[in-house]
């Protein structure tokens, strides 16, 4: 008994910060190191076509590679059908597009939902106020 406490309490102490030492940045632990960004163009948003760009990286900032990402936007008011976009691979590292219908103006909540390459989930809302002009 007192052998597989010392051993537990060995591999807990001493074993499990090695092996997370041991991790490589493409090991992406199922999204929870993985950060998201958005910006739209044109900014401010205006009501029409417009282009979200969506950034993935992962905790030492680098680019996440061979993402799915699903754009969902919806309006802060009820009775608003939701707009939805997948967005493609942009020019840079880790960049992703989506074209996105604004369709009134007012505030509205982007939802990202990236699908990783391991087979993780990561999401993550934004809030956006898009122009009537």
């Amino acid at each position: 008994m007192k052998i597989s406490l010392v051993l537990t309490a060995f591999f807990l102490t001493v074993m499990l910060p090695v092996l997370a030492a041991c991790r490589t940045s493409n090991d992406l632990a199922s999204g929870s190191d993985v950060q998201i960004s958005a910006e739209v163009t044109p900014d401010p948003p205006v009501v029409g076509e417009g282009y979200v760009i969506i950034t993935v990286e992962d905790a030492a900032g680098q680019p996440v590679e061979g993402a799915t990402v699903q754009v969902r936007g919806d309006m802060d008011h009820a009775g608003m059908e939701p707009v939805e976009a997948t967005a493609e691979p942009g020019e840079g590292s880790g960049e992703y597009i989506a074209v996105i219908d604004w369709n009134m103006g007012g505030d509205w909540s982007l939802s990202i939902g990236v699908a990783l390459p391991d087979g993780g989930y990561v999401d993550e809302s934004f809030d956006f106020s898009v122009d009537s002009d």
